[in-house]
């Protein structure tokens, strides 16, 4: 791929992740008149009392997804079909959350996204793959800001586009598990796992600073 074209496009979003970029627009869905509240209550079922909890400590806009995860990761075959599709929804919302559209603080989700899981039967019909992209540029641009620290985003679609097209800039070791049906991501041993070290990261950087000065010169 050319300098000047580097850039994550919705086919590496395909290929990295192995989810789609085509179907329905994946957008908040202000159609309705439900408040987050009535979200909370309709469609993963927890009482009133639970409802306000979650909503009195992340100013009406999140959950966490702590509280996610020990609502719901006990169901079982045994528990009502009503519960199971409770549950349903609460694991997506809680992946989405750690994957697609993680924010800063990488503990908490967005109650909107529920409007997207109203109906699960709906749910593979979404353009996921378009969402990420629009979420994680979004992002970008908020962390080109002077005062930013941190960035928003499913880094692993960063990570794995890096590994997959700046070729000498960072070297990672490959899984010898892969199969080439399987998303691109997963050819790839994660940093944490294949023990990066501090000295690596400098060496990733002085890397990623002469490519930009090569950028520059051309």
């Amino acid at each position: 791929m050319p300098f000047g074209e580097m850039t994550i496009t919705l086919d590496d979003v395909s290929s990295i992740l192995g989810i789609p970029i085509s179907g329905a627009a994946v957008a908040h869905l202000g159609d309705d008149d439900d408040t987050n509240f009535e979200l909370l209550v309709k469609y993963l079922g927890v009482t009133d009392e639970e409802a306000t909890e979650q909503l009195h400590q992340y100013s009406d806009e999140y959950v966490s997804l702590s509280w996610l995860r020990a609502q719901f990761s006990n169901v079982s075959d045994t528990d009502s079909e009503e519960y199971i599709m409770y549950s349903a929804k609460a694991y997506l919302l809680y992946l989405l959350g750690c994957t697609l559209f993680v924010d800063k603080t990488g503990t908490r989700v967005q109650i909107v996204y529920l409007r997207l899981l109203r109906n699960l039967d709906s749910v593979a019909g979404y353009s996921w793959g378009s969402g990420c992209l629009a979420c994680f540029y979004r992002q970008l641009g908020q962390a080109l800001r002077s005062k930013a620290k941190q960035i928003a985003g499913y880094m692993t679609l960063l990570e794995a586009w890096v590994y997959e097209h700046m070729h000498g800039v960072v070297v990672p070791d490959h899984d010898l598990d892969y199969l080439e049906v399987q998303p691109h991501a997963l050819r790839w041993i994660p940093r944490r796992d294949n023990g990066t070290t501090s000295v690596d990261v400098q060496k990733y950087r002085q890397r990623l600073n002469a490519l930009n000065q090569t950028l520059q010169d051309l």
